[in-house]
């Protein structure tokens, strides 16, 4: 449910950042409601001691849910050439971009990594933007960032910084790309965990498998970083999205 605009103009900056956290509150487990704010009461019913524990990893829980909140709407500030306040009434004003606000500072909240951040951030002005079509790629591209972690992030960002040719990389004479052997190989590292960083980034189409067909399909198709890649890796870079980019 929307808030009225008039309730919105009529609050301080402080009320307002609040607001932003509590737009994503759905969004939070069970602990986070926990320790939200009903803590109090609940800390009455534990062994003494434990209610000012309670409290004060509360209070711990909340600033940084609203650091990291605050944070990612300044950044849809900047990317939107917009005040954090015209975002919070734009949102206020369309049950989508509601929901698309809410969903993206609930994950902001919680989300450790500053790039994960900015690319929320990065969302959220693009979010407010649109409309129909474009909301649901925002809440797509918010869906792919909540599944994304550094191992990810990482393998993405590696896989783009060159372009394999045709052989040893991708392990076929007939197309270009990553092979997942190649890839193991240059990625130590990462090489157990690799067949599952590899679907994460292929079911939100960061990536794509080079299946070919007729006598130029392979048993282990190469890897490319797709269009939509590229895009999740400037947002989280913060850089602006170019005709380049778009392009490539």
């Amino acid at each position: 449910m929307s808030v009225p605009r008039a309730i919105l103009l009529g609050m301080t900056e402080s009320d307002r950042r609040e607001l932003v956290v509590r737009t994503g509150a759905a969004t939070l487990t069970g602990l986070a409601g926990m320790l939200g704010p009903d803590a109090a009461f609940v800390a009455t019913s534990l062994q003494p001691g434990m209610e000012a524990v309670l409290l004060r990893t509360a209070e711990r829980f909340r600033r940084r849910w609203n650091r990291n909140a605050g944070e990612t709407l300044d950044e849809a500030a900047a990317a939107s050439g917009k005040s954090p306040d015209e975002l919070l009434l734009e949102a206020a004003d369309d049950d989508r971009k509601h929901e698309l606000l809410a969903r993206a500072l609930g994950l902001a909240q919680d989300a450790a990594l500053r790039q994960k951040r900015r690319a929320l951030g990065r969302a959220i002005a693009a979010g407010l933007e649109s409309d129909g079509a474009g909301i649901d790629d925002e809440l797509m591209f918010i869906r792919a960032v909540a599944d994304l972690d550094t191992p990810h992030i990482h393998l993405l960002t590696y896989m783009d910084s060159t372009q394999p040719g045709i052989g040893e990389d991708s392990g076929t004479p007939f197309m270009t790309g990553w092979s997942a052997a190649t890839l193991a190989a240059r990625l130590p590292g990462m090489s157990a965990a690799l067949p599952a960083l590899l679907s994460t980034l292929q079911t939100h189409s960061l990536i794509r498998a080079e299946q070919g067909s007729g006598p130029y399909s392979v048993p282990y198709p190469p890897y490319n970083v797709t269009q939509a890649g590229r895009h999740m890796l400037v947002r989280l870079r913060g850089e602006h999205i170019g005709e380049d980019v778009v392009q490539r």
